[in-house]
């Protein structure tokens, strides 16, 4: 998956946590320069969390895995303050 902020850019260094919705641990992963993420999650029902210092949080509730391997978009990330 990828993580940009409103105008596309990619966001290095942000955090992406999924976590099952059901109930469980977590799972974290850190975008790359390119925005870039990937996790590996059981099949399942996840709430999907990205959140960089100076952007808006955003969540994805309920993101489907249907196979080991799986990876979510995001709304655009916007600036704070």
């Amino acid at each position: 998956g990828y993580v940009t902020d409103t105008d596309g850019n990619p966001l290095e260094g942000a955090s992406v946590q999924a976590t099952p919705a059901t109930a469980g641990a977590g799972i974290e992963a850190i975008t790359d320069p390119n925005g870039f993420y990937t996790m590996e999650l059981l099949p399942g029902f996840y709430d999907v969390t990205a959140s960089k210092a100076g952007y808006s949080t955003e969540t994805v509730f309920g993101v489907e895995t249907a196979s080991p391997r799986s990876t979510s978009a995001f709304p655009p990330m916007s600036t704070t303050g």
